[in-house]
C-alpha cells in the first residue's frame, strides 16, 4: 500500500500545491463503496489486482481544472482529459516507486468513470487510505495479492501438465 500512497501524495502535491495529508489505513473487504468519480486500474506482475482512486465530483473538477488550465463546469471533455492525465501521472509515479522497492509491476491505463452509489467487488480484500489536499479528498482503494506466489503456482501447474 505504501508505494501507492507515496506516489499519490507526490502527484497530488504537484498538482494541487500544498501538502497531501494521509489518513489512517482501513480494511474494506472484497466489496466496497466509492465516491462518484473514479479512476480504476489493473495491476499485474509481482502484485496482481486493482487500484481505485475515488473522489467527489467537486475534487475531480478542481484537479482537472488545475491540470487542464481551463474551466470544467460539468463532467465534460476537459474534466475527462484532466482526470485521464491525473491517472497517467499516478500510474507512472507508482510504477517507479514499486520498481525502486524491487517489485516488477505493470499498471493499466486507468479507466475514468462516474456514477452514483458505485460499489466495487474484488477478488481480494481491499485496503484504503484517504489523502486530503487543497483540492479535496482522494481515496486510494487497493486490492492486490502477491503475484510472484501466484506465478510460481502456475509455473508448477504448467510443468506438471
Amino acid at each position: 500500500m505504501e508505494p501507492f500512497v507515496r506516489a499519490a501524495c507526490s502527484v497530488l502535491e504537484r498538482i494541487a500545491g500544498g501538502r497531501a495529508d494521509r489518513r489512517a489505513l482501513e480494511l474494506l473487504g472484497t466489496t466496497f463503496p466509492t465516491a462518484c468519480m473514479n479512476l480504476a486500474a489493473r495491476i499485474s506482475g509481482d502484485l496482481q489486482g486493482e487500484v481505485v482512486y475515488s473522489m467527489s465530483s467537486e475534487t475531480a473538477k478542481k484537479l482537472a481544472k488545475l491540470l487542464a488550465g481551463e474551466g470544467t463546469e460539468g463532467f465534460g471533455r476537459m474534466t475527462g482529459k484532466g482526470l485521464a492525465a491525473f491517472g497517467g501521472m499516478l500510474v507512472e509515479a507508482t510504477e517507479e516507486l514499486l520498481g525502486r522497492d524491487g517489485m516488477i509491476c505493470e499498471m493499466g491505463r486507468p479507466t475514468v468513470f462516474q456514477g452514483l452509489n458505485v460499489e466495487f467487488s474484488t477478488a481480494d480484500p481491499a485496503l484504503a487510505v484517504s489523502v486530503d489536499t487543497e483540492a479535496g479528498q482522494v481515496d486510494i482503494n487497493l486490492a492486490v495479492r502477491d503475484g510472484r506466489q501466484y506465478q510460481s503456482k502456475n509455473d508448477r501447474d504448467s510443468a506438471a501438465a
